[in-house]
C-alpha cells in the first residue's frame, strides 16, 4: 500500500519577508559605514539609508501578511516569517524614534547661550548652515511650542575664576569631551613646519632667506602707549572646536567666547550643524555637555 505523503506548502510572504530584510540590513548597513567614512555625498548617503529604511518598512508588512497566511490557511514558514519582523524592526526602530522626535519636538542647528549676540566663528560660510538636508525636506519641521522654546533655551554661564584660568578650563573642556580646537595644528603650525623644512634644505652658497612681513598692527589710541595689563585682561578671549555627531560623524562646529563682567567671567558658546542636524539634538548636547565639563573643571565635587 502506497503512502500518500502531504506536503504543506510555504508562504511566499514569509520567505521574501526574511530576504527583504537581509537585503535591508546589508544596504542600510554598507550605506551608513560608507557615510560615515565620509566616502560618499551627504545627500547620496542619506538616500540611500532611507531606501534601505523603505526595504525593511516592506519587509515588516511581508511578515504581516505571512502571519496571517500562516494561521488561517495553515501554510509553513513561521521560522523565516519571525525572523523578517523580528530584523525589520531592529533595524526601523531608532530611525523611527527620530523621526518622532523630529515632529514632535523639532531641533535647531544653531544654538547659543546669547541669543542677542551670538559668538561668531571665524569661517562663517563652512560653519553656519547653508541648506537644508535631505531628512529636513522628507520630514518638515512642525512648529515649536513655547514650553519646548523654554527647554531648548541654555543659559551661559558664570564663574568666579580670572579669564586666564576659565581659558585653560575651556581648553581642558575640549580635550575632555575629544573636541579640536581650532588653533592646534592650525595654520600657523604649517607655516613654522615649511619653514623649517625649508631651513634645513637650504645649502650652504644659497642666499639667506627674506625677512617676515611686517604684521599690521592695530591703530592705537592717541594716548599711545602700549595696553596695560588691566585694558588687557577685560578682553573677551574666543575659542573654536570641532566636534563629530555620535551616529554620523558629521562636524559640528563649537564657538565659546569668555568675556570678564566685573570680577566674574561669563561664558557663552554656540553650536552649529554645518550639513544638517540629522543627529537629532547633537549640537544642543553638544553645548550643554561643554558648559557642565566647565563646571565640572572647576568645582569638581
Amino acid at each position: 500500500m502506497r503512502r500518500i505523503t502531504i506536503i504543506e506548502p510555504v508562504s511566499r510572504f514569509a520567505v521574501w519577508s526574511r530576504r527583504m530584510a537581509l537585503l535591508s540590513l546589508t544596504s542600510t548597513g554598507l550605506a551608513l559605514y560608507l557615510t560615515r567614512a565620509r566616502q560618499v555625498d551627504l545627500d547620496a548617503g542619506m538616500a540611500a539609508i532611507l531606501a534601505g529604511l523603505v526595504i525593511a518598512a516592506i519587509a515588516l508588512g511581508l511578515a504581516l501578511a505571512a502571519f496571517s497566511r500562516i494561521w488561517y490557511l495553515g501554510r509553513r514558514g513561521a521560522a523565516s516569517a519571525v525572523t523578517g519582523f523580528v530584523l525589520a524592526l531592529l533595524i526601523l526602530a531608532l530611525p523611527l524614534y527620530i523621526a518622532g522626535l523630529r515632529l514632535h519636538a523639532p531641533q535647531s542647528r544653531d544654538i547659543s547661550t546669547d541669543l542677542q549676540n551670538p559668538p561668531a566663528f571665524a569661517a562663517p560660510d563652512e560653519a553656519l548652515p547653508q541648506r537644508p538636508g535631505l531628512l529636513d525636506r522628507l520630514v518638515p519641521e512642525a512648529p515649536m511650542t513655547r514650553t519646548w522654546r523654554a527647554r531648548a533655551m541654555v543659559r551661559p554661564l558664570y564663574l568666579d575664576a580670572p579669564l586666564r584660568e576659565t581659558e585653560e578650563l575651556a581648553r581642558r573642556a575640549a580635550s575632555a569631551l575629544d573636541l579640536r580646537l581650532e588653533d592646534e595644528g592650525g595654520p600657523a603650525d604649517a607655516q613654522a613646519r615649511e619653514a623649517a623644512e625649508a631651513a634645513l634644505s637650504r645649502l650652504p652658497d644659497d642666499p639667506p632667506p627674506l625677512p617676515p612681513l611686517r604684521p599690521d598692527f592695530p591703530n592705537t589710541p592717541e594716548t599711545g602707549g602700549v595696553m596695560s595689563g588691566v585694558e588687557a585682561e577685560m578682553r573677551s578671549v574666543t575659542l573654536e572646536a570641532i566636534g563629530e555627531t555620535p551616529i554620523l560623524r558629521l562636524p559640528l562646529r563649537l564657538s565659546v567666547r569668555i568675556t570678564p563682567v566685573g570680577d566674574r567671567v561669563r561664558i557663552d558658546a554656540r553650536a552649529t550643524a554645518p550639513q544638517g542636524n540629522y543627529d537629532i539634538g547633537a549640537n544642543s548636547a553638544l553645548l550643554r555637555a561643554y558648559l557642565a565639563e566647565i563646571a565640572f573643571l572647576d568645582n569638581p565635587r
